[in-house]
This record gives C-alpha cells, sequence and structure tokens, in this order.
C-alpha cells in the first residue's frame, strides 16, 4: 500500500494514468484493511496526480475527502501536502481565504517530518502566487527552494526554480536573460530525465519565442512540449499547448486553422479554459464576428473572475474592447481599453498585455469623433497627446522586452500621430523605423519554417487518429490525399512550380512513414488481430476463448526495497525487469495484458487460440525466473536490495476484449484470471507453482519435471491441486 503511495506520486510527473491507477489501488488496499491512513494518502496524492494534469476539481474534491481524516491530527506530513493541495490554482489567482496561512502550515508541518521535497516544492508554489504582492517574499521562498534542491542535488527541482523566474519576475526587463535561463533549466531537466518538468520548461520557452516572434523556434519548442506531455498522457495541459500552437498560427495570419487548434484545445479541457477561449474570441475578431467574440470572452471571464486572476481579467477586458470597437461602441470600447491598462500596469508580468492595449486605446483616441471624446471627456489635443504618450510606452516596453509586434505597431500609430499634428519629418522617420520592424516580424524564411513544422505534426497527427478510430480503408485514402494537397499547398507558396514533383514524392513517404508509426503505436496497445479488427470495423468484439493459460508474477522483496531505495530508483528497477518481461513474452508467443502495481499479467492462446499455449506460459515463467535470479545474485554482491520473484499459471476459459473507448485496454476476465492469481500468492519464492488443469496439458513434456504439492488451501478458493515444475537440470531460485 506504502509502495502504491509512493509510485502515485512519482508517477505524477512522469504518467498521469498510471499515478491514478496506483492511487486507486493503494485505496483499495486501504479500504481492504480499514486503515484511514492509507486512505489518506491514496487520496492525497491522488489529488497531486490531477494537480500535475490541472484537473483542479477533482484534485479539490479528493484532496476534501483526505483533509477529513488528516484534519484529525496525527497525520503531519499528509496533512501538509492537503494544505498545499488545498491552494493548488494559487498560481492562477484562485485560492482560499487563507492561503498564506495554509502554505505557512504547509511548510511547517513538511519541515517537522524531515520532508525537504515537499518543503522545496510548496516554496517553489508559493512563489509563483500571482496575487502575492510581496514580490520580495516570492523571490526569497524561491531561493529558499533552490538552496533545498542544490544541498540534494535535484536537478529536475533546479529547473523548477529556474522556470519560476519567469513568473517571480526576476527578468522582469530582460527577455534574453530569461530565455537562457529557462534553456538551463531544460538541459538540467533533460539530464534528470523528468518529464512534467521538460514539458514545462518547453512551453514556457516556446511562449518565450513566440513573444519574439522567433516563430520557427516558438513551434519547434512548443510542439516538443506536446510530445512530452502526451507521453505523459496529461489532456487539459495538452490542450493548453493545443492553443498555444493557435496562438502562433494567429501570428501567423492563418485565422482558419488556428481556430481549428484553439476548438480541438477545447476538446481535452471539458471544464474550459480561459487562455483557449480567448483564443477564439480572437479568430472571431479576425473573422469579423465581435458578437461571437464576445460570447467566448463572456465564458472566460466567468471561469477567471472563480479565482480574481486579475492579468487574465485585464486581458479579456482588453479584448471585449476590441469587440466593441468593431462594433461601433466607442465609447465602451474606450471603458474597457482603460479597465485593462489599469490591471495590467499593476502586474510585472504584464508587459506585453500592457504595450497591447496601449497601443489599442491609442489607435482609438486618435480615430475617435468628437461626439465620443466628449462622452468620455476628452478634448481633441488631449486625446492626441495621450495617445502618444500610449505609443511611446508600448515603443519603449516593446524594446525593452524584445516584443517586436507592440513595436511594430507603436511606430506606425507615432507615425500616425505626428501626421496629424503636421509635422511629416517625424511622421517619415517614425514610418521607416516602422518598415524595417514589419520586415523583420514577416521574414519568409522563418514563415516557411513554421508553416512546413505546423504541416508535418498535423499530418503525423491525422494518420494515427485515422487508424485508431478505426475508419475503413476508403475514408483513410481520402483523409491522406487531404493531407497531401495541404502539406503541398503550404509548400507551393514557398516554392517554384518547378520542385512540386519533388515535394510530392517527399510527401509519399513522409505519409508512409507517420502510417508505419502509427501502426505501431497501436500495435504496442493491442494485439494485431485486434488492432486489425479495430480498423477495419471500427469496433472489436469481446469474445469467450475456451483455453487460454494466464501467467502472474510478483515480487516478494518489493516493499522492502521501497524502504531502501528512493521512489525514482525503485521504479526505475521495476521498468528494467517489466521491459525485460515483455520480450519474453513475445519470444513465447504471450500477449502481455498489463501491469498491477509490482505485478505482471500475461496470458497464451489469445486472441488467435494454439495448442501450446501452457507450454509456451512455462517455459517463459522459467526465463522470467531465471532473469530475476542473475539480478539477484549481482545485486547481492554489489550490496544492493534485490527482487524475490513467484510465479503461478492456470489454464482455463476466459473472455478478452477491449477497455473503453479512449486509450484502449486489451484485458481478459474470469474466474482462470483469479484462479492463476491466487496460483502466484500460494506459491513460493524461485517457483513455478502451476494448478492441476495445467499440469494436465504439459505433464507429457519429457524436458519437464513435476513436485506435487499437494491440496493446498488458496483464498478465496478452498484446497487446490498444485505442482512445482521445472526443466529438467535447472537450478531453482533459493
Amino acid at each position: 500500500m506504502n509502495t502504491l503511495v509512493e509510485m502515485a506520486r512519482v508517477y505524477a510527473t512522469i504518467n498521469y494514468p498510471k499515478a491514478l491507477d496506483a492511487a486507486h489501488e493503494a485505496w483499495r488496499i486501504a479500504d481492504r484493511l480499514d486503515n484511514d491512513e492509507g486512505r489518506a494518502a491514496a487520496w492525497t496524492f491522488e489529488a497531486y496526480a490531477h494537480i500535475r494534469a490541472e484537473e483542479f476539481a477533482a484534485a479539490d474534491s479528493v484532496n476534501k475527502r483526505a483533509m477529513t481524516i488528516t484534519g484529525k491530527g496525527g497525520h503531519p506530513r499528509l496533512l501538509g501536502y492537503n494544505y498545499w493541495f488545498n491552494n493548488a490554482k494559487a498560481v492562477w489567482g484562485d485560492t482560499t481565504a487563507n492561503y498564506r496561512q495554509e502554505m505557512a502550515e504547509a511548510i511547517r508541518l513538511l519541515r517537522s517530518v524531515g520532508d525537504d521535497q515537499g518543503v522545496a516544492e510548496v516554496l517553489v508554489e508559493s512563489s509563483l502566487f500571482i496575487l502575492n504582492t510581496d514580490v520580495q517574499g516570492r523571490k526569497d521562498s524561491l531561493e529558499k527552494a533552490t538552496a533545498i534542491y542544490e544541498a540534494n542535488h535535484d536537478l529536475s527541482g533546479l529547473a523548477q526554480c529556474e522556470g519560476a523566474r519567469l513568473f517571480v519576475g526576476l527578468y522582469a526587463d530582460d527577455t534574453k536573460a530569461l530565455i537562457l535561463a529557462l534553456e538551463r533549466a531544460l538541459a538540467m531537466a533533460e539530464r534528470d530525465g523528468n518529464l512534467w518538468v521538460i514539458s514545462a520548461m518547453q512551453q514556457n520557452l516556446g511562449f518565450m519565442f513566440i513573444g519574439s516572434a522567433d516563430y520557427e523556434r516558438g513551434l519547434q519548442y512548443t510542439l516538443a512540449s506536446i510530445r512530452s506531455l502526451e507521453a505523459q498522457q496529461h489532456e487539459h495541459a495538452i490542450g493548453e499547448l493545443y492553443a498555444n500552437v493557435g496562438y502562433l498560427l494567429l501570428e501567423m495570419n492563418d485565422t482558419e486553422a488556428a481556430g481549428s487548434y484553439f476548438r480541438t484545445a477545447l476538446t481535452k479541457q471539458p471544464s474550459g479554459s480561459p487562455n483557449t477561449l480567448i483564443g477564439l474570441a480572437i479568430v472571431c475578431l479576425r473573422q469579423q464576428k465581435p458578437d461571437s467574440a464576445l460570447f467566448h470572452l463572456d465564458k472566460a471571464r466567468a471561469i477567471s473572475s472563480q479565482g480574481d486572476n486579475e492579468a487574465e481579467l485585464g486581458e479579456i477586458e482588453g479584448w471585449e474592447g476590441d469587440a466593441l470597437a468593431m462594433k461601433g461602441d466607442t465609447v465602451a470600447a474606450i471603458t474597457h481599453y482603460e479597465g485593462a491598462l489599469r490591471m495590467h500596469r499593476r502586474d510585472v508580468t504584464s508587459s506585453e498585455l500592457e504595450a497591447r492595449e496601449s497601443n489599442a486605446l491609442g489607435n482609438v483616441l486618435l480615430s475617435a469623433s468628437a461626439h465620443v471624446l466628449a462622452a468620455t471627456g476628452n478634448k481633441r489635443t488631449e486625446a492626441r497627446a495621450h495617445a502618444e504618450s500610449l505609443f511611446t510606452r508600448a515603443l519603449e516596453l516593446g524594446r525593452k522586452n524584445d516584443l517586436l509586434k507592440p513595436q511594430e505597431q507603436a511606430l506606425r500609430g507615432l507615425a500616425r500621430s505626428y501626421d496629424l499634428q503636421g509635422n511629416p519629418v517625424a511622421a517619415l522617420d517614425f514610418f521607416k523605423q516602422y518598415a524595417v520592424i514589419k520586415d523583420s516580424t514577416l521574414n519568409i524564411d522563418k514563415a516557411k519554417a513554421v508553416a512546413l513544422l505546423s504541416v508535418q505534426y498535423e499530418t503525423e497527427k491525422k494518420e494515427q487518429e485515422i487508424v485508431l478510430l478505426g475508419k475503413d480503408k476508403e475514408v483513410q485514402a481520402k483523409e491522406i490525399q487531404k493531407q497531401k494537397l495541404v502539406r503541398n499547398g503550404f509548400m507551393g507558396g514557398f516554392a517554384l512550380v518547378a520542385l512540386f514533383a519533388g515535394v510530392f514524392f517527399f510527401q509519399r513517404n513522409r505519409i508512409s512513414k507517420a502510417r508505419k508509426r502509427s501502426d505501431e503505436l497501436l500495435l504496442n496497445i493491442l494485439p494485431e488481430e485486434v488492432a486489425e479488427e479495430l480498423k477495419e470495423k471500427g469496433e472489436a468484439e469481446a469474445r469467450l476463448i475456451p483455453h487460454v493459460t494466464v501467467l502472474f508474477t510478483d515480487f516478494k522483496g518489493f516493499t522492502a526495497m521501497s524502504e531502501q531505495l528512493s521512489p525514482k530508483q525503485l521504479v526505475k528497477d521495476l521498468h528494467e525487469c517489466f521491459s525485460a518481461f515483455d520480450g519474453m513474452m513475445e519470444r513465447h508467443g504471450l500477449e502481455k495484458i498489463k501491469t498491477i502495481g509490482d505485478a505482471y499479467m500475461a496470458a497464451g492462446g489469445l486472441p488467435v487460440e494454439n495448442s501450446t499455449h501452457a507450454e509456451d506460459a512455462v517455459r517463459a515463467a522459467f526465463e522470467m525466473r531465471d532473469f530475476i535470479a542473475e539480478g539477484r545474485a549481482g545485486k547481492v554482491a554489489a550490496g544492493l536490495p534485490f527482487f524475490e520473484i513467484r510465479i503461478g499459471i492456470h489454464t482455463g476459459p476466459v473472455v478478452a476484449g477491449i477497455v473503453g473507448v479512449k486509450k484502449f485496454a486489451y484485458d481478459i476476465w474470469g474466474d482462470t484470471v483469479n484462479t492463476a492469481s491466487r496460483m502466484e500468492s500460494s506459491g513460493e519464492v524461485g517457483q513455478v507453482n502451476i494448478s492441476e488443469a495445467t499440469y494436465a496439458l504439459v505433464k507429457g513434456e519429457a524436458d519437464l519435471t513435476f513436485t506435487p504439492r499437494g491440496k493446498v488451501q488458496a483464498k478465496g478458493k478452498g484446497e487446490m491441486e498444485m505442482y512445482f515444475v521445472n526443466a529438467t537440470g535447472s537450478v531453482t531460485q533459493e
């Protein structure tokens, strides 16, 4: 149970579904044992997994359940985490009324039990609280966390601290220094192999490069982050990155493609996301649909207002100003722009947004009629002077932060402002500067690289979706042809017609490779025959298979190892064993079904029935046993903790089929599965324990020997005939 809880914590930043599986299994064990502390621990780290996947509603629900136990006292470590998780959305401005006191108490409790890692994580989170106006206090929290991670040589922790500097404002006026810090953080996370931190740093770098109009590197980092998150199966976070690609496509003026990415992002965010909804609103504004834009912005405001996130609310206010201006309600637009600017000026991280709203308000003031100016209390000369100061401020922010787009808009605004004032010399000077910046932001080579990367990635994703959804071959062919045309269309915009033949040949090979990767992905999830059925019919029926041999393994020394090794090393050792087992199953013709904690389950004789399934399972079991024995010898010689294995095998009928409609899993059910599990739990270390049914099928094999055990009591089954099986001349593990 404790091991599963630690696995949930480790997997929370590696693989979201596995973290949930471990937490749920830990809870089931705790519930059977009627162990309140175990229940609380399972709920606590299930909440942690939800938080890392940005599923905050689910996290809040299970965390509150845990606090009904830990809040009674006696569980300081868990309660410390509960206080932290109770404020998980504080980074976005959504906090409890007493979040400062609760986070301070979390640090005190975790420090009291010597949980340095927990203390450091809470300190990093505290430094990110956007509602905390104590900037120096936030910086101090970050430095304390850095000191802890340095003392523990924790590269992933140090990487998080570097990334946090973006939000704390340590590099608020130096974009280049921030990018260098994020690149250092990414390098540290990659050395440590922490996918969650890697994806976070890739996302931040993508954001920074896009903001600096380096679209090629911006998209490269963003797509790399999506792939990192897909490996962890963090749907909500993947949705946010799809939204980021949408924003990049907006920068490229591909409004239709951007809308597609934003809509895809929302499918992965059932509770909605202000970031994505704002993106959809921008798409609507580009399409001259201000009412639709206001609809999306109203939904974004409803979500953001729950946490009083001023930076986000300011952005929404600004885009509402754009929509109202488009509708002709200039007075209301000016009011919204002014409100947005007030919010952005209070936040050191909102320089880009302040520059955008300054440019927008400046343009509206220059164009406003006398009636509008009178309604807002402005005179023409005052309005023009105010507009000039707004453009100057936007230009200053753009230059200070290497933001090309705000500079471009500000220079154009200043050129227009001086022209209206009757100063053509100054107007021409600013217009020339504007032309230089505009050329930079429309660099053709960068545009080509961005478009090409985007379509390549979309082509790969479409291929995978087609196969996994099981569309028939005719539909697949149409979709593939469509992707070819889209890709060639992008290329055609940048190359001579004479190159089209070469592009078509390259695309055909590209699609072939993408199809191969998609098939390999599906075969890694499902047996080949089931995968083919799914592709041809769109579904795979569950069916009864009368003769299947099921193999179960379990590590006896797993709990002891979990107390001696770090969770990271424990999971590494487990991964090494299970990876070796996977190869053995393939060699002996067995189908791996699943792993449950430290247990491994496989079966022979399915999905295609055969007559050798019992013998195949037994010989695979010998190889598994010998592999663990060899590993044990090496560990003993090195003075390290080691695994010991029990293996159980039973033969009988099972029902086999696909579980779920998303994240497919091939599974088997029936009493045969339960009995195989009892063969394992009733066995002994280093032995392969088989049932009477399996014995009847393999007893004629000349190179096998059997040790009858008589009737052995099996939990939930009563007494059952069992046999130890061995190969002639082999030595069992002691």
